[in-house]
This record gives structure tokens, C-alpha cells and sequence, in this order.
């Protein structure tokens, strides 16, 4: 097997592990909500929720522009292909700055200042 299979398989594996990694990461956010709906707030356990969910959501995202990437610089790409992976990664970092403001950071993990933590 030559080395631009081995680069697209690699490629598929990640997309495959960033499809799992939402689903699993729902599912497990999902579980952990219902085990805390008794013992919470209703408003907590959405929140803890969104953030679990959210997690998950980035993770999955960060595996499938990995995956694309590999796989369009594996398959000799022309200029069509090129612009289609440009506008996918351009899609997902957008959706991940959205989904990160979300959570309440900055992408990179910096969490961000709220009105109480500011300084006059």
C-alpha cells in the first residue's frame, strides 16, 4: 500500500472519530443531564448541558477539518477542490469561534471577562 492511501485512510479515520466524538459527546451530555435533572435547577442543568454539548461539538469539528484536510491533499487537488476545503474550514472555524463564545471562551481557551470582572 502506497503512502497517499495510508494518507487517506488516515484522513476518513479522522473524519470518522470527529462524527463519533459529537455523537458520543451528546449522548454522554445527554446522560449526565438526566442524572442531574433531581438534584439540580432546571436552568443548571441546561446550562451544564450546552457546555458539555458544546465540548463535544468542538472536538468533533476539530477532527473533521483535520480529516478534510488530509483528504484534499491527498487526492491531487484542483482548484475546485481546493475552494471547497476553503469554504468547509472557513464554515468550521466560524462555527467553532461561535460555539466557543457559547461557552464563555475565547477560542484558545481564554475565558472571557464578564461585566462583574472588569475594572473601571
Amino acid at each position: 500500500m502506497d503512502f497517499e492511501r495510508w494518507l487517506l485512510i488516515a484522513g476518513q479515520a479522522m473524519d470518522a472519530a470527529g462524527a463519533v466524538s459529537i455523537v458520543v459527546g451528546a449522548i454522554l451530555a445527554l446522560g449526565l443531564a438526566l442524572a442531574r435533572v433531581r438534584t439540580a435547577p432546571p436552568a443548571e442543568v441546561f446550562a451544564t448541558f450546552r457546555k458539555d454539548f458544546g465540548r463535544a461539538l468542538l472536538l468533533g469539528m476539530e477532527f473533521l477539518v483535520g480529516g478534510d484536510i488530509i483528504v484534499t491533499i491527498t487526492t491531487k487537488p484542483g482548484i475546485s477542490e481546493v475552494l471547497s476545503l476553503g469554504i468547509l474550514v472557513l464554515i468550521r472555524t466560524l462555527l467553532t469561534f461561535t460555539v466557543s463564545l457559547e461557552l464563555g471562551r475565547m477560542p484558545g481557551g481564554k475565558p472571557l471577562e464578564t461585566s462583574s470582572e472588569r475594572k473601571p
